[in-house]
């Protein structure tokens, strides 16, 4: 969970010509993220000077943004890009670091669901209370016993 106080760490690389930045909110081992993002040390030209002007603009928007995915969460307030993105690849993500050794039950509703869809992306914003009735309705009638549940 992230705080409400991000820091933009900037760490040089090897040979000093670049700047690579992370955001930290804590110093405990899951409490930083790389960003990829680098800047020019030292920019030999107008292209290079602008790149590091837009890169810092990019760093603060990604600052801006993960602020606000910590204050909504749990306030049932939806960010608006997230209910636009693919549902799949968030429950796929879900599936992976959820997984448990001899337990199938998340990978397997995962390909319950894809088939129920029957498409190979629905943004967040359709899965509603309706929907996950009408997915309940379809695995009771295609499974039996304990599966369905």
């Amino acid at each position: 969970m992230h705080p409400k106080q991000i820091t933009i760490l900037k760490r040089p690389s090897q040979n000093k010509k670049l700047c690579y930045y992370s955001f930290e909110w804590g110093k405990e081992k899951s409490e930083r993220i790389a960003t990829g993002i680098f800047t020019y040390n030292r920019p030999a030209n107008d292209i290079q000077r602008h790149h590091n002007t837009e890169v810092l603009a990019i760093l603060e928007a990604k600052s801006s943004q993960l602020i606000l995915s910590h204050q909504a969460t749990n306030s049932g307030y939806f960010l608006q890009h997230k209910l636009k993105s693919n549902f799949f690849d968030y429950y796929e993500v879900f599936v992976k670091s959820n997984r448990k050794y001899g337990n199938r039950h998340l990978e397997n509703s995962f390909k319950a669901f894809r088939n129920f869809i029957g498409k190979n992306s629905i943004p967040a914003q359709d899965i509603t209370e309706k929907l996950c009735r009408k997915f309940q309705d379809y695995l009771l009638k295609k499974y039996h016993g304990e599966t369905p549940s």
